[in-house]
């Protein structure tokens, strides 16, 4: 993790250990392999791939395949001289690993993006998922805000708490979630109870506004660092512009004074 790789990308998952993995599980021969770079900053901890392949089995011809990134791509595009981010192989670690259970116990729920492929990052710095590719999918940059409805056609995803958490401060302006957070919240309820009818009498509204409260103060100083550096990585590319700066320093100043207001009323 901590050297230079020379498979995919900067990582260290090669395309001929990808392709016979992914023949060997699957029983599929593949030809004319083709793999790019994709999505807002084509990664953050990770390398994100579109593989193209005419396959002879049940694979589909587009796959997503994230990969993990290593520490040393992480110095070099993010302009990291300084300082010791060695921590970093431990945050992704954690997330991508999570991530791997997470598809794995999820599998069967509805909605679900089914996995062709998956290992947890391990001695050998091979962590990846591969995935179904959705048609028409669209990443929106940090810096910019989704409408209420179309931040419902998101609420679905993730844990009640922390996620739920960093999407709203990351998606909507500092305005509209304060606004528009239990009509999410409840938007979310009845979703989740409609895909798993068990939690139906398990979970309350009023359940997940209260952990929402009670997770904001710890998951906010994250999500402020997320943010900082999910814009950082966005525009590392583009020539500076006021505009999104402002946008992002106002998402970041809006968390941090529902930190303090939370805190102090708990």
């Amino acid at each position: 993790m901590f050297e230079s790789a020379d498979g995919l990308f900067g990582t260290y998952i090669t395309e001929k250990w990808l392709i016979d993995e992914l023949s060997s599980l699957h029983n599929t021969k593949f030809s004319n392999a083709r793999f790019k770079r994709i999505g807002e900053n084509e990664g953050s901890f990770s390398r994100i791939c579109l593989m193209e392949s005419d396959s002879s089995g049940s694979l589909p011809r587009k796959i997503i395949i994230p990969t993990c990134l290593t520490y040393v791509e992480n110095r070099k595009r993010r302009g990291w001289t300084q300082g010791d981010y060695t921590y970093v192989k431990y945050l992704l670690k954690q997330y991508h690993n999570t991530e791997t259970l997470f598809y794995q116990y999820a599998r069967d729920v509805p909605g679900v993006p089914h996995t062709f492929l998956s290992y947890a990052l391990d001695k050998d710095d091979r962590g990846i998922i591969c995935m179904e590719y959705f048609e028409g999918c669209n990443t929106l940059p940090v810096y910019e805000e989704l409408g209420v409805e179309q931040m419902k056609s998101m609420t679905h995803f993730g844990n009640p708490v922390e996620d739920l958490l960093r999407l709203f401060c990351i998606g909507l302006s500092y305005k509209s979630r304060k606004e528009h957070t239990t009509v999410l919240l409840q938007y979310y309820l009845g979703t989740i109870t409609s895909l798993l009818p068990e939690m139906k009498n398990v979970v309350t509204l009023e359940q997940l506004e209260l952990w929402y409260e009670e997770i904001f103060p710890v998951a906010g100083l994250w999500t402020i660092v997320s943010l900082y550096a999910s814009y950082e990585a966005a525009v590392s590319q583009l020539p500076e512009d006021h505009t999104r700066t402002k946008s992002v320093q106002e998402k970041i100043h809006g968390v941090a004074s529902d930190i303090l207001e939370k805190s102090i009323n708990r």
